[in-house]
């Protein structure tokens, strides 16, 4: 009770929506990461896991500073030095560079709808996790968001005749990754920047055995092209960082409703931008999972409004 009423305190109450920096950080980070496919789009030449190892090490590059600047790299150091903390994190980060690889294989294989499908399906399947890992016990309103968003697979598996396994593998790691977070807690730029240090071994050892048997594209490619990948250090770490910011600024509520608008800026790329096919099977799909979303973000809603009439 304490903390969601130190939570309430940190919301302004009457702060205009000009003036709430937590939002735009929201909208931000929300908006730059809904828009990703154009930008991986740009790294068509690469291959994905060539592209996976150099963001690894941009991401490195461009954290450690930042990490140094805002005081958080003794957390990091301090982590280091906890054979637990590094076996999560080395398990956290090879689930979201498993995540990074599939979402940037999928975008430069026309399969953009997909990816949206998956960080749709994912909030459903947190609830599932807290349900097997943390003992929690999901409300009606939200076994039947499940139900539902279970019905939306089965319609694409019985209609299309395939498994999306892009959107489950990108739901499944991403899901699984927050819940290994959720054990280890710690900051969102430590965290990451403790993530790509223990990856940071394997992707240079990656590019190096590539570059010295000649199939990495990298050293071939133009300036403008190495440029654009260097940048991938800053398009990871940037709205991370705003992320983190909205994160402390806004309620809960507010945040898990943004979330959705990335998927959707995503699916409709998908669309309208790279043009790829939305069958009636994918109607019915997604109609199940928007509408499992509704209900769970009532439920959700709901839930914050009975906390804070026992609060008052």
């Amino acid at each position: 009770m304490e903390q969601a009423v130190e939570q309430t305190k940190s919301v302004p109450a009457h702060s205009g929506f000009f003036q709430n920096t937590g939002l735009w950080a929201a909208l931000g980070a929300m908006g730059l990461w809904g828009v990703l496919p154009l930008y991986w789009k740009l790294l068509e030449p690469f291959p994905a896991f060539e592209i996976l190892c150099q963001r690894v090490v941009w991401s490195c590059l461009f954290m450690l500073p930042l990490a140094l600047y805002t005081g958080t790299l003794g957390k990091v150091l301090q982590a280091l030095r906890s054979w637990r903390v590094v076996r999560i994190f080395m398990l956290s980060g090879l689930l979201l560079a498993c995540n990074w690889l599939m979402f940037i294989w999928a975008v430069n294989h026309d399969r953009v709808l997909e990816t949206s499908l998956g960080y749709y399906i994912n909030p459903m399947l947190t609830v599932c996790l807290g349900v097997v890992f943390f003992k929690d016990r999901p409300r009606p309103l939200q076994w039947l968001a499940i139900a539902l968003v279970t019905t939306g697979v089965a319609a694409q598996v019985v209609f299309l005749g395939s498994v999306p396994l892009i959107a489950l593998g990108l739901a499944v790691t991403f899901g699984i990754y927050g819940a290994l977070r959720k054990m280890a807690p710690m900051e969102s730029l430590p965290g990451l920047t403790l993530e790509t240090i223990l990856l940071l071994p394997v992707a240079l050892g990656f590019i190096f055995w590539d570059t010295w048997n000649g199939a990495a594209v990298f050293p071939a490619a133009s300036l403008d092209l190495k440029a654009t990948l260097a940048a991938s250090g800053a398009v990871t770490t940037v709205p991370l960082v705003w992320f983190a910011h909205s994160a402390r600024k806004l309620s809960l509520m507010t945040l898990g409703i943004l979330q959705y608008l990335s998927p959707s800026i995503t699916f409709l790329l998908g669309i309208f931008v790279f043009q790829e096919p939305f069958t009636t099977a994918h109607a019915m799909s997604f109609s199940c999972i928007w509408a499992a979303l509704a209900l769970y973000t009532f439920d959700t809603w709901r839930g914050v409004a009975r906390g804070c009439r026992s609060i008052s």
